[in-house]
C-alpha cells in the first residue's frame, strides 16, 4: 500500500479499513487462556502513562486496541501482549503471539 491509499484516522495515517475493523475490535471483550482454560477480560487502553491516541492503532481510552496492537497489555501478567509469553488467543480463535 502506498502513502496516497491512507486516510487519516486520530492523527495517524492508516489503511481505508482501520478504523472499521478497530471498532471490530471492540466486540472481542476477553482472551482465552490456554494454560488455565478460561476467559480472562482484555484490558481497554488508558492513555495514562502515554499518550491519549494509542500511537499505533488510534485506540483512546476506554477503548480495546486494535487486534495484534504491539501496545496491547496481556490481562494476566500486565506486560505488552505481543512479548510476555503468555497462552492466551482472543475468542474467535486468533492467536496474540
Amino acid at each position: 500500500m502506498n502513502q496516497n491509499d491512507l486516510v487519516q484516522f486520530r492523527g495517524l495515517m492508516v489503511a481505508p479499513d482501520h478504523p472499521a475493523r478497530l471498532r471490530a475490535a471492540q466486540l472481542i471483550p476477553y482472551l482465552i487462556d490456554l494454560e488455565e482454560n478460561n476467559r480472562i477480560d482484555r484490558l481497554a487502553h488508558l492513555g495514562i502513562p502515554g499518550p491519549l491516541v494509542c500511537p499505533e492503532c488510534g485506540a483512546i481510552p476506554g477503548q480495546y486496541h486494535l487486534l495484534g496492537c504491539s501496545h496491547e497489555i496481556c490481562p494476566k501478567c500486565r506486560e505488552k501482549l505481543k512479548e510476555c509469553g503468555c497462552l492466551v488467543l482472543y475468542k474467535h480463535g486468533e492467536p496474540t503471539l
